[in-house]
């Protein structure tokens, strides 16, 4: 199966993913350009899958590993395709828990937690970023003071 670099909506993914398998090859795809890396030992080579349990076990160290191990969906029972819907969500504006987990068909603490986890995972990718031109928030205008 051929994966898009990107998809324009959580319709478009859904549409060419259909089933949580090939969500996780998608995110395998993502991760790793298709070719497994071992979370433990850094290791990209030989790899045996485990169908049943989803996992992949180590040619090297032989200690088992999945798609989501050592990402925000590590250890979750919320459907992947659930957690991409909830990711479309909230970055296309703000959405409140208890909607979040009506769109979810989940609880309203699941999709709190979702929501946590994505927003949390979201900053730490922009602590990094330095803003720089002009820089529109909401209503406020910020400029780079010139007169410095």
């Amino acid at each position: 199966m051929q994966f898009p670099s990107i998809y324009n909506s959580y319709e478009d993914m859904l549409l060419h993913l259909q089933t949580e398998e090939n969500a996780r090859r998608y995110i395998a795809f993502i991760r790793w350009g298709g070719h497994p890396k071992c979370s433990h030992c850094r290791h990209q080579g030989k790899c045996s899958y485990d169908d049943g349990r989803k996992v992949f076990y180590c040619g090297s160290c032989a200690k088992q590993f999945s798609v989501t191990t050592g990402t925000i969906l590590e250890r979750t029972h919320l459907p992947i395709l659930k957690w991409f819907k909830a990711m479309f969500e909230i970055t296309n504006g703000s959405v409140a828990s208890t909607r979040l987990a009506k769109k979810l068909q989940a609880n309203q603490r699941t999709a709190w937690k979702v929501e946590q986890k994505i927003r949390q995972a979201l900053k730490e990718d922009l602590n990094n970023v330095i803003l720089s031109n002009i820089v529109e928030a909401d209503t406020s205008l910020f400029t780079p003071d010139l007169d410095r």
